[in-house]
This record gives C-alpha cells, sequence and structure tokens, in this order.
C-alpha cells in the first residue's frame, strides 16, 4: 500500500505544502482529523440525517464537489493505519466527502471502523481492501471504481448499502463476522471473466443481504460460500452473464437460513446452486430467469440440499431447463403456476430423477413445461399432482422408477399427446379425473404402464371398467413390419387386483378375459397360439366362463341326439345295406335279426339318447356305441360316420374345457 511518512504537524508535508491547505484548521482534511479524534461525524452533505431508502447523489454533483469536501486518500489512508493522530472507537466517519486519489489499504490492519456516507472516490482504480483486517467497513450510497477485497477479515460488520461501483466487487475468501450487506448496490462493470460480484469461499456470519434492487452488470460469484444466516436476493437484478452464460453462480454454497430469490428477481442468465446446502428454503417465487447457459439450462441446483420446501411458484418463469436431480428436499417440491419456456440438450425442462422430496411435488395450478419433465427414480413421501398443468410433446412426463407415498393427482389443462412413462411406479392411491374425454391420458402407445402399482383409485370422477381398460390399452401399439410387438400383462393384472380388493369381482373376471383378448390384437402372436387364444376366448372365456363350455357340450349332445334319432329312422333294414344304423356286433344267429327301429328281445335295444351319450360324452358310457354302429356303406352313410367323428371330437374338447376351466387349471391370475 502506498505510505504516508509521519509528520510532526497536520499542514507541512514532505513533499511540500497540502493543496488547499491555506493555515487555517477549517479545511476539510483537519475536520477528518477533528471529528476522528471525538468518534464524530464529518457531514459535508448537511441536511436531514438520510434514510436507509434514500437514492445516492447524482454522479455529476459529486463531480462538482471541490477542495472544501475533498480529502486525499493518503491522508485517510494514514489516520486508518498509522498512530500519529489519535482515533476514537467509533472511527472514521465521513458523509458528503471526496475521496481524492487511489485508497490502497492492501494487508493493513484498519485500527478503527471505516464509515462512508454519500461519499465519492474519484480514483479511477478500485479501492483496494486484499488481506486487510477492519472491524465495521460501510460504504453506503457512495461512488468508487470498484472493490478488491479478497482474503479481507471484517470482525463486525460489511455494508455498500445503495452504493455504485463501476468495476468488479471482489470479496473472494473474506471472512466477514456480521452481515454482508449489499442492498441497492449496483456494479456497473465486471472482471476480464465478465463477473460483478467475485465473492467464492466467502464466509459470512450473519445474512448476506443482495435485495432492494440490487443490479449487477456481470455474474455473480459465491461457489463455496458459507453463510449463517439468509441470502437474501429479493427483487435483485442481474443483467449479464460470466462466459458460461451463467448468472449466479454458487455451487457448494453452504446456507444457515434461507435462500431467497423472489418478488421479480431475475437473471439473464442461469442460475448455479449445484451441491448447495440450505438448512431453510429456497424461495424462487416470482423469479425470471430470461438466459440459459451453454447447456441451455436456466435453473441448476443438482444434489443441492434443502431444509425446507423449494418454491418455484408466483409466475416464476425460467428460459430453459430447471434441474434437481439428486436433490434432498425436507419440505415440498412446489412449482404451482410456474412457467418452463424452454428445454435442454435433451429436450427436458424439469429434471428432477433421483430427488427425495419428504413433502408433496406440485406440478400444477397452469404449470407449464416446454419440455419433458423428469421425476426418474424420485421418491416423494406426499402427492404427485399435476392438476391443471399443461405438459408437452413428444415426450410429456417420464416418472418410472418413482416411488409416490400418496396420490398420484392426473388432471392437466388439455389432452396430453406426449409420452407418459409410468413404468414401476409405486403410488398409494391413482386419483384421475375421468369427466374429461379418457381423462386426458395419452393413447396409442404413449402411456408405458408396465409395473405400475397403485393401491386404489380416488377422484370425483371414476372411470367405468371399460374406460379403464381402454387406458390400460394406450400401453400397446399393434405390431408392425420392422417394430416388436410391446404387450404387457401386469397392467391389467394390476387392475383386475385392485377391483378384487375393492370387492368388483365381475370387473375382475372381466379385465381378466380383456388381458387374454389383447393379446391377440397386440402380442404378435403365431397362428397356432393365435387360433388357440381364439377358441379359449369363444368357448370358456380363457375359463373364467366355465358354464360356457357346459352348454357348448350340451348343443353337442343335443345334434348328436338328432344325428342318432336320423339314423334310426333311415329307410332300410338291417339284413340291407341301405340302413344306416346297424348292429355292431354279429347277429347271423339271430332270428329276426334286429333293426334300430324295433326292438327285440335277443338283442340290445338301440336308443338315440343313449347313443348320443356315448358319442358326446367320454366320461359316460351306457353301452349303445359298442352294440350299435353307422354303415358307412348305406346311402348318406359316410356323412353320418363324419357327423359322429365331429361330435366326439367335439365332445371331447368341450368336456375337457368344463373340467379345467372349473379346477381353474387354464386360469393363471
Amino acid at each position: 500500500m502506498a505510505s504516508v511518512q509521519q509528520q510532526p504537524e497536520f499542514g507541512e508535508w514532505s513533499d511540500g505544502p497540502r493543496p488547499g491547505w491555506n493555515g487555517s484548521l477549517e479545511t476539510c482534511e483537519q475536520s477528518v482529523i477533528k471529528h476522528a479524534v471525538i468518534g464524530g461525524l464529518l457531514d459535508r452533505e448537511g441536511g436531514a440525517a438520510p434514510t436507509v431508502d434514500q437514492f445516492p447523489i447524482e454522479l455529476e454533483t459529486m463531480q462538482a464537489w471541490g477542495a472544501d469536501r475533498t480529502i486525499r486518500a493518503e491522508v485517510l489512508q494514514h489516520l486508518l493505519t498509522e498512530s500519529q493522530w489519535t482515533v476514537h472507537a467509533k472511527g472514521v466517519r465521513l458523509r458528503g466527502v471526496r475521496i481524492s486519489g487511489p485508497l490502497d489499504l492492501e494487508s493493513a490492519t484498519l485500527r478503527c471502523p471505516l464509515v462512508l456516507e454519500d461519499c465519492y472516490l474519484d480514483s479511477k482504480e478500485p479501492v483496494v481492501l486484499k488481506y486487510s483486517t477492519v472491524s465495521l467497513l460501510r460504504l453506503v450510497r457512495c461512488r468508487l471504481a470498484g472493490l478488491t477485497a479478497d482474503m479481507l477479515v471484517v470482525t463486525k460488520e460489511m455494508d455498500l448499502t445503495r452504493s455504485t461501483f463501476t468495476g468488479a466487487v471482489r470479496l473472494h475468501g473474506a471472512d466477514i463476522t456480521g452481515q454482508l450487506s449489499c442492498r441497492g448496490a449496483k456494479i456497473t462493470d465486471t472482471d476480464t471473466d465478465n463477473n460483478a460480484l467475485v465473492a467464492d469461499g466467502v464466509k459470512v456470519s450473519g445474512d448476506v443481504f443482495l435485495d432492494d434492487g440490487f443490479t449487477a452488470d456481470g455474474a455473480v460469484r459465491l461457489p463455496g460460500a458459507e453463510i449463517a444466516g439468509t441470502l437474501n436476493c429479493s427483487g435483485a437484478k442481474i443483467t449479464d452473464t460470466d462466459t458460461d452464460n451463467d448468472a449466479l453462480v454458487a455451487d457448494a454454497v453452504k446456507v444457515g437460513g434461507d435462500v431467497l430469490l423472489v418478488d421479480e428477481f431475475t437473471a439473464a442468465g442461469a442460475i448455479r446452486l449445484h451441491g448447495a446446502d440450505i438448512t431453510g428454503q429456497l424461495n424462487c417465487s416470482g423469479a425470471k430467469i430470461t438466459g440459459v447457459n451453454t447447456d441451455r439450462n436456466a435453473l441448476v441446483a443438482d444434489e443441492a440440499k434443502v431444509g425446507g420446501d423449494v418454491l418455484l411458484v408466483d409466475e416464476f418463469t425460467a428460459a430453459g431447463a430447471v434441474r434437481l436431480p439428486g436433490a434432498n428436499i425436507t419440505g415440498q417440491l412446489n412449482c404451482s403456476g410456474a412457467k418452463i419456456t424452454g428445454a435442454d440438450k435433451d429436450n427436458n425442462a424439469l429434471v428432477t430423477d433421483g430427488v427425495k422430496v419428504s413433502g408433496d411435488v406440485l406440478l400444477d395450478d397452469g404449470f407449464t413445461a416446454a419440455g419433458a419433465v423428469r421425476l426418474v427414480g424420485a421418491s416423494v413421501d406426499g402427492s404427485l399432482s399435476l392438476r391443471q398443468a399443461i405438459l408437452a410433446d413428444p415426450v410429456a412426463l417420464e416418472a418410472q422408477g418413482t416411488r409416490i407415498g400418496q396420490q398420484l393427482l392426473w388432471a392437466p389443462t388439455r389432452a396430453v399427446t406426449g409420452l407418459v412413462n409410468l413404468d414401476h411406479v409405486h403410488v398409494n392411491r391413482l386419483d384421475d379425473d375421468w369427466s374429461k374425454d379418457g381423462a386426458y391420458w395419452p393413447v396409442e402407445g404413449q402411456l408405458r404402464l408396465a409395473g405400475f402399482v397403485y393401491g386404489g383409485f380416488g377422484g370425483k370422477h371414476l372411470a367405468t371398467c371399460q374406460q379403464r381398460l381402454d387406458w390400460v390399452r394406450s400401453q400397446h401399439r399393434k405390431p408392425s413390419p420392422g417394430l416388436p410387438a410391446r404387450f404387457g400383462a401386469q397392467p391389467y393384472e394390476q387392475l383386475a387386483q385392485v377391483y378384487r380388493q375393492m370387492g368388483h369381482e365381475s370387473d375382475a373376471r372381466r379385465v381378466a378375459i380383456a388381458r387374454r383378448n389383447d393379446l391377440r390384437t397386440y402380442g404378435g402372436l403365431g397362428r397356432l397360439r393365435l387360433t388357440g387364444n381364439w377358441l379359449l376366448d369363444i368357448t370358456v372365456k380363457h375359463g373364467y366362463q366355465p358354464l360356457r363350455a357346459v352348454g357348448m357340450l350340451f348343443a353337442v349332445f343335443v345334434a348328436a341326439f338328432l344325428l342318432s334319432w336320423g339314423a334310426q329312422h333311415q329307410d332300410g333294414k338291417a339284413q340291407n345295406q341301405d340302413a344306416v344304423m346297424v348292429p355292431a356286433k354279429d347277429t347271423s344267429s339271430l332270428h329276426p335279426p334286429p333293426t334300430a327301429l324295433d326292438c327285440r328281445a335277443n338283442y340290445p335295444c338301440f336308443y338315440p339318447l343313449g347313443y348320443a351319450m356315448d358319442l358326446t360324452i367320454p366320461i359316460i358310457k351306457v353301452g349303445q356305441a359298442e352294440n350299435w354302429r353307422i354303415n358307412g356303406a348305406a346311402a348318406w352313410g359316410l356323412a353320418f360316420v363324419g357327423g359322429t367323428w365331429v361330435i366326439t371330437g367335439l365332445g371331447w374338447a368341450f368336456t375337457t374345457l368344463a373340467v379345467v376351466g372349473y379346477t381353474g387349471l387354464i386360469r393363471k391370475d
């Protein structure tokens, strides 16, 4: 730092008389010395004491200040660091004073507080406080070229309220025991990396205020900062970005209170909170992030830990993707009414893969996403709400593997045409609104339900069984050349299980039958399996309606009876080959020979009913088929023979189906 030689008298300097010195003790510099002795405020501006909300004095006015309001920087420096002049514990306190020349206090230990209000530091060089130590530093409503204070130690408080800096403010590694206030401050220029405020690794034992009109024309950096209190950026405006298009960089920041980016906080580039540890809430209510970084992200909070809620509400707007993958949120993730108008390079608007949320996830009340919403592998202890949400195309929601402790509330504003992937999602209850067309679920293979597990249904407008079946079928697409079939049985089984738990057995059976029938349409079966599936459907409904087989068996029995009766009444006699129904055993020794129409005592009589029973029901034998047969040589004989073969085959088939249907061998629930 520049040094000032110790002088025997104030008015004499080694380089000649002090400019403006005329022997009077009423000069500005002399007044500074006198007020420092008593700890008083030297107020060259006069008037009522300024309020916190008072705006700085216009630059043109400050530039017109003359010698009566001017003190050289080297005099102020000497007063703060040397022991020649007595200084009160209250320190040097100036208002409305011009400080001429560069103020360089690098590595100095200031022996008293420095309080400058409405002061003008006219040097084109920044104020230097690198490696310095000061108890209290206040530069309130001042105008200066910039501030370089890397590794600065402040034992009480640092206040830069409403000051204007025409160069970057650097607080890299600074250690501030009290609060750091930049309320209403304006930083109008940047360093070579286009950073306006650089506070990497800063430690602040109180709150950090970048609020109340704080403006930075470059990026604000707080990576690795440790802030015991709140980081308040309410209403701040960051109008430019660094070389990576980031506006606020606070990776790995630790905040003991809340992080507040509210009250129309505006950032021209991305907000980075990667790995942040926030004890309170992350509140971005009403924030406007109008730019994106090189990855087209607007808010990056991967693996952040938040002890309260994450609030992206009150028309929060982001021009790019919002990222929270791996984040741990003790409260809720509330994006009600948020509008994410852009997407990242993978067309994702909201990325929360692996997020853990102890409360609800609310993507409702007009929530809008210009890209996919990703919740892959998330854990949500509360509900996931998509009421009045507007989702994108071609991918709307990817939530595979997510566990939701309460409800999944599905009621978007309009029909969703993009992919909704609920594979292996576990949810306590599914609430959807079937007063809308199809509850606005996607169709034609755009809904994925493999492994989707839910305990029941809720909502004011419940789906009918047919609507639920159509919902399940929305997961399918018909096989086509070059595309494999995609058929999942689990969604049917899950739906049937829920209906059984609700006591709706008929609906459960209907779903089970539909599952097997839909396999014909969407399963890509070969011809043999396709035929078998069709036969089981029209006969016993895949084992769920075994009485259908009994009914068909009865119909075959009736047909067998009519065939037997018709064969019995064909013209002809036993000894004539024109007879259709003839004895099956040798009757040459019997006189007269038996016929189907004439019952003889010497041979079992023919009974069409019994013959039909022998033909049709394989497990019942009455002996008619052992004693009588169809004469294939007779007129129409071969037709009757063929009829018996068909009847016998159908009888075996329907008997078998009835047995296995009742025993449940072809049902697999």
